[in-house]
């Protein structure tokens, strides 16, 4: 469920070529990212997905959704308010090797459902208890939103909220920087003075 856009930018160059995937290659699993973390003590799946509601609100790039139809150019607009439902399982009575089948048909599953990257949140995130005090979290996202550098900022962020929230305080950090205006600068024209640059380094090439 998405609320009204509170701002619209255009994408990077990076997520254009996601996007050119995405519409090309439809259901291929392409630029699905799952992240699988073992948590080994008692989890709260009720906190769970406070904390990862809290880390939503905290990234406008967790709440972007995209738009490529009836527009000149693609555009990815970040929601005010978006709802995480976080799946939750309980393996504990299943034999380890069924929970490793069981794991990776979740798995398989997640990437061959995709994503509507018309709709936020772009990701979903599922919490399976395998032992009294083991869990699994399985975060599926679309590349397009988060990559490499990003996840384990994200991750971290999630389980700090989680670990003040059990002892009653609030998450607090610095504001993070605004996605928009790095993909506002890397999708504007160059300036003519840096095209005059490299024209005169690439004099001669080509």
């Amino acid at each position: 469920m998405s609320s009204k856009a509170l701002s619209s930018y255009p994408l990077t160059p990076t997520q254009q070529g996601m996007l050119f995937h995405h519409l090309t290659a439809p259901g291929s699993g392409v630029d699905i990212e799952q992240i699988v973390c073992s948590v080994d003590e008692a989890v709260d799946a009720s906190r769970l997905q406070q904390a990862w509601s809290v880390v939503l609100a905290r990234h406008a790039a967790l709440r972007t959704r995209f738009r490529w139809e009836d527009v000149e150019e693609p555009v990815q607009q970040v929601d005010g308010e978006v709802y995480l439902s976080l799946r939750t399982e309980d393996w504990r009575q299943r034999p380890e090797a069924a929970q490793s089948a069981a794991l990776q048909a979740l798995l398989d599953e997640e990437r061959s459902r995709g994503f509507d990257l018309r709709q936020a949140p772009c990701m979903r995130v599922a919490a399976i208890r395998t032992g009294e005090a083991r869990w699994e979290m399985i975060w599926n996202f679309h590349h397009i939103i988060c990559d490499g550098r990003s996840f384990p900022l994200v991750l971290g962020e999630v389980f700090d909220c989680y670990d003040a929230l059990g002892r009653g305080e609030a998450f607090e950090r610095p504001v993070p920087p605004e996605f928009g205006e790095h993909a506002r600068h890397v999708s504007a024209p160059p300036s003519e003075a840096a095209a005059q640059f490299w024209r005169e380094r690439l004099a001669g090439f080509g």
